[in-house]
């Protein structure tokens, strides 16, 4: 999903924006409050597609008034399960 779809549209697209939209909310919360980030996606396609499959992120912070990079707990994975047909639907746009 795209998660700066339109609020119209947003309902039949999975509520409020979806989890990676929270995210990204969350880290501009973080940077509000002066804490430096750095963020690895790496996005994974299937075959024959050009739409990201699932999206994986890593990201580290660095509190104000610290220097090393602390890393995030864990590899969060962002899935686009949407069914083959609208991917194929969205292919021929």
């Amino acid at each position: 999903m795209n998660s700066y779809a339109w609020k119209r549209d947003q309902d039949a697209l999975g509520g409020t924006g979806g989890s990676y939209l929270k995210f990204e909310n969350h880290w501009v919360d973080l940077l509000e409050c002066d804490v430096r980030i750095k963020v690895h996606i790496t996005d994974n396609y299937r075959a024959n597609e050009n739409r990201p499959f699932s999206r994986d992120v890593l990201w580290w912070s660095i509190e104000p008034g610290h220097t090393d990079w602390i890393p995030m707990p864990s590899n969060l994975v962002f899935g686009n399960f949407g069914s083959r047909r609208a991917r194929e639907a969205a292919a021929r746009l």
